[in-house]
C-alpha cells in the first residue's frame, strides 16, 4: 500500500481491502495510520514489482508510474509485457516506450499465459482455470484448512511432496495423503514430480 496498513485509500475500496485481508496480504513499508502521498507511489510499486512475476502496462503516460514501476520490474529480472496503442494519445507513450525496449506485446490473454508453464493446458481451458483458481482463493474457512494451504503455496509455484513437508512441517504421508486428495478434487495435478494448480 501506498500508506499504512490501517489507512484504506480510495475509501470505497474498503470492501476489496477486507477481502485481501482475509485471503491474502497487506503489505507497507509505512507505520500503520501513515497517510501517503504522490510521494510514496514509487515506494509501493518497488513492492508491487519485487512480489510480482511480470509487470503489465496496459498504457502509460511520459511520467507515468508504470514506467518507474516496470522499471524497478526489470532491474529486478521481471518479465515485462505491453499493449500497443494509440500512437496519437498521450497515454500511448509508455507502453510504446517499453515495448521498443524489448517488453513483449500482448495483444490478447494467450500472450501473457504462454509465457509461463502450465503444463499442457490449451489457453480456453488456462482462462477457465484463472477463475476456478480466484474462486478457491476467495474461500477463506477452506484456505485456512491443510489442504487450502497447500492449495495456496501451490498457487504460488509448482512444489514437490517433500518441498510441502519440508515447509509445513509435515510428514510425507500427511503432505501425500492431502495432495491426493486435491488432486482427486480436479484441484491440483502432478507432473513430473511436482503439483501444479489446474
Amino acid at each position: 500500500m501506498a500508506g499504512g496498513v490501517s489507512h484504506i485509500f480510495p475509501s470505497y475500496q474498503e470492501d476489496l481491502y477486507n477481502r485481501i485481508v482475509a485471503t491474502g496480504l497487506v503489505v507497507s513499508e509505512f507505520n500503520e495510520t501513515c497517510m501517503g502521498g504522490g510521494w510514496s507511489f514509487v515506494r509501493r510499486n518497488r513492492i508491487v514489482a519485487g512480489l510480482s512475476k511480470a509487470v503489465f502496462v496496459v498504457e502509460a503516460g511520459e511520467s507515468s508510474g508504470s514506467l518507474i514501476t516496470a522499471g524497478i520490474a526489470k532491474a529486478c529480472g521481471r518479465k515485462l509485457f505491453a499493449v500497443p496503442s494509440n500512437l496519437n494519445s498521450l497515454n500511448s507513450f509508455g507502453t510504446t516506450k517499453l515495448l521498443k525496449a524489448g517488453a513483449t506485446l500482448v495483444s490478447e490473454p494467450g500472450d501473457i499465459l504462454n509465457a509461463y508453464p502450465f503444463s499442457n493446458i490449451t489457453n480456453n481451458s488456462r482462462v477457465s482455470t484463472v477463475s476456478s483458481v480466484n474462486k478457491r482463493l476467495l474461500n477463506a474457512d477452506w484456505l485456512g484448512t491443510f489442504p487450502g494451504r497447500v492449495y495456496k503455496k501451490l498457487c504460488l509455484e509448482p512444489q514437490t511432496a517433500d518441498d510441502l513437508a519440508r515447509y509445513f512441517e509435515k510428514t510425507i504421508t500427511e503432505v501425500l495423503t492431502t495432495a491426493t486428495e486435491l488432486v482427486m478434487g480436479g484441484d491440483i495435478h502432478e507432473k513430473e514430480g511436482k503439483y501444479y494448480v489446474n
